[in-house]
């Protein structure tokens, strides 16, 4: 049987400054924090698309978000100008209306 705590032992003598590798995370974490932008579903059933148009045949709804729901706003905050990039709770990543969607 492997014996994991050995390993861990040694991964321990690798670190010199267990604070500084900590801080160095915490910097990274509060870095993405910084970018993250939340919105809220206002409409009661949203449409998450492959592309940022409506008029598309091949453009037919990846998945639907209920309202209220939380979603991670991605982009199109210049881009694609009637459109977020969003990723739902899910992890389903496309597009959807910006007029549906307040950001919290």
């Amino acid at each position: 049987m492997f014996d994991y705590t050995s390993s861990f032992d040694n991964f321990n003598e690798d670190v010199d400054d267990d604070a500084t590798v900590e801080s160095s995370i915490e910097d990274e974490i509060s870095e993405v924090d910084d970018e993250i932008v939340m919105g809220k579903v206002t409409c009661e059933l949203l449409n998450i698309r492959p592309k940022p148009k409506m008029d598309d045949v091949d453009n037919k709804p990846l998945t639907t978000v209920k309202k209220d729901t939380e979603l991670l706003l991605m982009g199109g905050f210049e881009d694609h100008h009637n459109w977020y990039s969003v990723c739902t709770p899910s992890g389903v990543e496309g597009y959807a209306m910006k007029k549906f969607i307040s950001i919290s």
